[in-house]
C-alpha cells in the first residue's frame, strides 16, 4: 500500500516543479530581446548605423541609433528589474542583500577594473585615467560612468536595483492591488517629467544668452547630455514594477482587448515622443527620452506575453548576451582596430567596408572571448 503522505509530497514536487517550468517557457521571448539588443549595442558603438547616412540618409541613420541601438540599455534594464521583482516577492529583502547586489557589485568591479588595466597597459591611457580621477568629482563621475564606458550600465543597475528592493519591500505591506498600480503610475509620472525635464532645460538653455540661465537649469541642461546619468532610468522602475503586477494578477496571460488597447497606447507614445524628440530636441540620442521608456515597456510586455519557441541561434546570443556587452567596449577601444583588419585596399571600392568589418570583428571577438570564459570555472560568473 502507498504511503500517502508520500503521494502528497510527490504531488507537490510536481505542482512546484511546473510551477518552476512555466516561467521559463512564458519568459524565452526575453531571448528575442537579449539577442536583438546585445547585437544592437555592438551596431551602436562601432558606427554599423552610419551605413545608413552613407547609402540613404542621415535622418535614417539617427532613427536607427536612436530607436534600436539606444533602446538596448532600457531593455535589458526593464528585464533586470521584472526578473528581480518576480524573485523578490518570494525571497524578501535578504534575497537582494545577500545574493542579488553581492552579484551587481562584483559583475561591475570586474568589467570596471578590467577595462581600467585595459586602457593603461593596451591602449596607453595612463593620462587619461590619471586626469579622471584627480578630483573627488571627477571620481564620483568616474564611478557613476563606469569610466566613460557602456559599464554605467551596471552602476546604474546596482542603483536602481536598490530602490527596487525598498518599492519591493513597501509595496508588501500595501493591501489593495488597485492601490499599487495607482501609486506606481503616480510614481511612473512624476519620474517621466524628470526625465522630461533634462531636454526641456538644455533646450531652453542652448537658446537663451550665455550665462544667462539660473545655475539648476544649466546642471539639469549638463545631465540631459550624460549617457551615464542613472536618474533617466528611474521610469524603469515603475514600468517593471507596473508589468510586474499585471503578470501577478493575470493581465499579461493572452491577448485581450485591455492588453491590445495598452500595447496600442504604448506604441502611440512611442511614435508621438520619437517624432517630437527628434523635430524639439536637436536629434538628442541620449537616454532622457521618454521615447525610450515607452518602446522599451512595449518590448517588455510582448516579450512577458510571447509563446514563440526560441530558435537555436537566438538562445546562442541570448546566453552569450552579457559577455558580448561586456567585451565589445574593449574592441571599440582598441586604437586604430579599423587599420590592423587588412582591407585597406577594398575601402575606396565598398563605402562602408570598414565600418561592417569592425562591426563583425568586434561582434564575434566578443562571442569568442564569452565562450572562452564559460568553459573557465572562475570566469564564468561574469558573462
Amino acid at each position: 500500500m502507498t504511503n500517502p503522505s508520500v503521494n502528497h509530497t510527490l504531488e507537490l514536487k510536481i505542482t512546484r516543479d511546473r510551477a518552476q517550468e512555466a516561467p521559463r517557457k512564458r519568459f524565452e521571448g526575453f531571448d528575442f530581446l537579449r539577442a536583438i539588443f546585445s547585437i544592437a549595442i555592438v551596431a551602436l558603438k562601432t558606427n554599423l548605423f552610419l551605413l545608413a547616412e552613407i547609402l540613404v540618409s542621415s535622418s535614417l541613420a539617427y532613427a536607427l541609433m536612436s530607436q534600436i541601438g539606444y533602446m538596448a540599455v532600457p531593455v535589458f534594464l526593464q528585464i533586470s528589474l521584472f526578473l528581480f521583482y518576480l524573485k523578490s516577492k518570494k525571497t524578501g529583502f535578504s534575497y537582494f542583500i545577500q545574493k542579488r547586489l553581492p552579484k551587481l557589485i562584483s559583475l561591475y568591479l570586474f568589467w570596471l577594473i578590467s577595462l581600467v588595466l585595459f586602457d593603461i597597459f593596451v591602449a596607453g591611457e595612463w593620462a587619461t585615467i590619471k586626469a579622471r580621477l584627480s578630483s573627488f568629482r571627477k571620481v564620483v563621475e568616474f564611478i557613476v560612468s563606469g569610466n566613460q564606458s557602456p559599464f554605467f550600465f551596471f552602476f546604474s543597475l546596482i542603483f536602481l536595483s536598490t530602490l527596487a528592493a525598498m518599492l519591493s519591500t513597501i509595496f508588501k505591506r500595501l493591501g489593495k492591488p488597485s492601490t499599487k498600480i495607482a501609486i506606481s503610475y503616480g510614481l511612473l509620472l512624476i519620474s517621466c517629467i524628470l526625465v522630461l525635464s533634462f531636454p526641456v532645460a538644455d533646450l531652453i538653455v542652448s537658446q537663451s544668452p550665455s550665462n544667462s540661465d539660473p545655475a539648476f537649469l544649466r546642471i539639469i541642461s549638463n545631465m540631459a547630455g550624460w549617457d551615464y546619468n542613472p536618474i533617466s532610468f528611474l521610469p524603469y522602475l515603475f514600468t517593471a514594477l507596473i508589468a510586474t503586477q499585471e503578470f501577478n494578477d493575470g493581465k499579461l496571460n493572452r491577448l485581450n482587448l485591455w492588453l491590445k488597447v495598452k500595447l496600442l497606447v504604448l506604441l502611440s507614445l512611442f511614435v508621438m515622443f520619437a517624432v517630437l524628440e527628434f523635430n524639439l530636441f536637436e536629434k538628442l540620442l541620449h537616454y532622457s527620452r521618454l521615447s525610450l521608456i515607452c518602446g522599451s515597456w512595449l518590448l517588455l510586455d510582448i516579450a512577458i506575453l510571447s509563446t514563440r519557441k526560441v530558435p537555436g541561434i537566438v538562445k546562442f546570443i541570448s546566453t552569450c548576451s552579457l559577455g558580448i556587452y561586456g567585451f565589445h567596449v574593449f574592441f571599440t577601444r582598441i586604437p586604430d582596430l579599423e587599420h590592423t583588419i587588412f582591407i585597406n585596399q577594398f575601402w575606396q571600392i565598398v563605402p562602408g567596408l570598414e565600418i561592417i568589418a569592425v562591426f563583425l570583428v568586434t561582434l564575434i571577438g566578443a562571442i569568442a572571448l564569452t565562450l572562452l570564459f564559460q568553459r573557465i570555472r572562475l570566469l564564468k560568473n561574469f558573462v
